[in-house]
């Protein structure tokens, strides 16, 4: 994304946010980077901060493979559907880490945030290796990755509804 910004908390504060939509989850450590390429960026590994959060995204649907359309059939069969496959899979990885929020991306996806201070890279990277094999897109992996903004707005004028929000592991992640 082109027009990425990085400004202070009290910057943004002073700002409109409401038509944001995307959002990095980590901290950052200055206001530009020098990115992989070489060039100055205002969203790259260089300039991210520790971790603050796992961001996990499942967004099944059809057409995905035949395994994935089989599964979603059989949901399907049962009442069920893609959002609730999502959910399901969240509440799963809840037995391993916390979970502080989920987004509604206003199309078919929830994104998932995961508290991770405190934890090391190894043990970081097992849950998100976990996170993969069940279907999770690995595109949000990456520290500087953007995320759907809660209660953002997309393009679309669809809302990033946020479902569900736990503040008291939110409350531990700062």
């Amino acid at each position: 994304m082109n027009n990425a910004r990085t400004q202070s908390l009290a910057e943004w504060l002073a700002e409109d946010v409401s038509s944001q939509r995307l959002v990095v989850p980590n901290p950052m450590t200055k206001p530009m980077g020098i990115n992989q390429q070489g060039r100055a960026s205002a969203r790259c590994l260089d300039n991210t901060g520790p971790r603050r959060f796992l961001v996990v995204e499942f967004d099944f649907a059809k057409g995905k493979s035949t395994e994935c359309d089989s599964i979603i059939n059989e949901m399907e069969s049962l009442g069920r559907n893609t959002a609730d496959m999502n959910a399901a899979l969240h509440a799963h990885l809840q037995e391993f880490l916390p979970l502080g929020i989920v987004v509604y991306s206003g199309g078919k996806s929830l994104h998932g945030w995961y508290p991770c201070k405190g934890l090391s890279e190894e043990e970081q990277g097992q849950f998100l290796k976990y996170a993969l094999r069940l279907g999770a897109d690995p595109m949000l992996f990456t520290s500087c990755q953007l995320a759907r903004m809660p209660w953002g707005i997309r393009d679309n004028g669809k809302v990033q509804e946020v479902v569900y929000f736990n503040g008291e592991v939110m409350s531990h992640a700062r």
